[in-house]
């Protein structure tokens, strides 16, 4: 086989998959790729530890930011800004509680605001 048989073979194939990446992505089958764990157990230093339920959020934000614009989409990742010193004291707290009374305000129902209904005594010692 000659080089442009099998540059062309090679790019008709690139093509192929790309379509089908695309189609892929248009369906909405790449968004079930990863979504992360169904419930997150946030680590809250002296207090108790905060369940967030993660699924939930992403279906009711529809999109990633709100929250990943302040930490990675990594496990572990608030703990370790928190030790690198890149998050200030209840900055991630701040941000989800903001944002509760906000869609509150609005008259969307939305997820609590007192410290006892996210930070849950039974969770402390639990990890991910």
């Amino acid at each position: 086989m000659n080089r442009s048989a099998i540059f062309l073979k090679v790019g008709a194939l690139a093509l192929v998959m790309g379509l089908w990446l695309g189609i892929a992505h248009l369906s909405g089958a790449s968004e079930a790729v990863d979504k992360g764990p169904e419930t997150l157990i946030l680590q809250s230093g002296p207090v108790a530890p905060s369940l967030v339920p993660h699924w939930k959020h992403q279906e009711l934000l529809g999109r990633c930011e709100p929250c990943h614009e302040l930490f990675p989409q990594k496990a572990g990742s608030v703990d370790s800004l928190k030790t690198e010193g890149k998050l200030k004291k209840k900055q991630v707290m701040n941000l989800c509680v903001d944002c509760h009374k906000q869609k509150t305000e609005a008259g969307v129902q939305a997820g609590p605001v007192r410290c006892r209904d996210c930070h849950r005594k039974e969770l402390k010692g639990q990890t991910q």
